[in-house]
């Protein structure tokens, strides 16, 4: 099949193009369908939590579905001022209008429409994410995690060490500061691609390993605090490097990661608790931490880039941004200081 430039299009196969209906809802169905059966949980989910935020607002309008020929530019815009009006973030906005239009150019591709003389109706809509603050945890805050006394802490909150569960608790918390920690040392290590590490990720003192957002292949050292973190926490055998997943089901394995990523996020939570007032420890932080880090000890832009496991600079200067402005604030706070002192 080809799209509209004549150009044959390999998005489209395994597509049933059964849709007699000709209801969006019903296409988008498939579309997360394929997305399934090419081994793409996370995609297929998103698409399926987007599906079910659209169907809400049509219901909210008093139907089940909408025609493919009949979603418009006001449609999407009602959509969209319905879930902004009921809370949701521009980010999260941004995130359903982008599934809806890429599931809009698919049935385009499929030739089960085309592009109306009135224009593209999601030309106008909010489909690009919003710029947020980056979030880095100092230095210090880093050393101040990893001398964490996680027991003390949970006994100065009351916590019973008489209990059984105190110990699982403990141990818990450990594994989630220490892969906090580990992931700051890899270069900002994303916690999906930690999840999903294997034994053979390992090549002769170097961890190697390809993203699973970009696809980008990532070959670094592994410095000693890498090296304490897996020989404490490898498991034995087994095809996974830690103990996150188990299952080499495609579908089992990615619930399984959903489920410990949760788990993490609650464990973090808890050690923001620990550390103190005005501390929010999230799995996003190590990867900004390091980039903050190394950013203002002049490592090379490309370098981050490369680490990072972006597909252009571009991409990487767009995320340092914020980093910028703060050396920007420490500049002039210096030259104003001087002066007026």
């Amino acid at each position: 099949m080809k799209n509209d430039f004549g150009k044959k299009d390999d998005k489209n196969k395994g597509m049933n193009m059964a849709t007699g209906t000709g209801k969006f809802l019903t296409f988008m169905d498939e579309v997360i369908d394929l997305r399934q059966k090419e081994n793409r949980p996370g995609t297929a989910g998103n698409y399926r939590n987007t599906s079910r935020s659209f169907a809400a607002y049509l219901a909210h309008r008093g139907c089940k579905d909408v025609s493919l020929h009949k979603v418009s530019g006001e449609l999407l815009a009602g959509y969209q001022d319905w879930m902004l009006s009921a809370g949701r973030s521009r980010n999260t906005t941004a995130c359903h209008m982008r599934n809806l239009r890429a599931t809009y150019n698919q049935a385009i591709r499929c030739g089960l429409l085309s592009v109306p003389l009135s224009g593209h109706p999601f030309a106008n809509m909010l489909t690009r994410p919003s710029s947020t603050r980056k979030r880095a945890a100092s230095p210090e805050l880093i050393r101040q995690l990893r001398s964490l006394d996680i027991r003390a802490g949970l006994i100065a909150m009351g916590k019973d060490p008489g209990k059984k569960t105190f110990r699982k608790t403990l141990d818990d918390l450990t594994f989630a500061r220490d892969t906090f920690i580990f992931c700051f040392f890899a270069c900002g290590l994303p916690f999906v691609d930690f999840a999903y590490l294997t034994h053979g990720n390992l090549r002769g003192g170097f961890l190697c390993y390809e993203r699973h957002k970009t696809g980008r292949y990532i070959e670094m050292e592994i410095l000693p605090e890498m090296h304490s973190f897996i020989n404490r926490y490898a498991t034995d055998g087994g095809h996974y490097l830690f103990p996150v997943i188990r299952s080499l089901s495609t579908t089992d394995a990615y619930h399984q990661y959903v489920k410990a990523l949760r788990k993490y996020n609650h464990k973090l939570r808890m050690l923001s608790s620990l550390l103190g007032a005005g501390i929010s420890l999230t799995t996003y932080i190590p990867r900004h931490s390091w980039a903050t880090t190394v950013y203002h000890h002049n490592m090379p832009v490309a370098y981050i880039c490369e680490r990072m496991g972006h597909t252009s600079e571009k991409t990487t200067r767009t995320y340092l941004k914020s980093f910028e402005s703060s050396k920007i604030d420490e500049a002039n706070k210096r030259i104003l200081q001087s002066i007026f002192r």
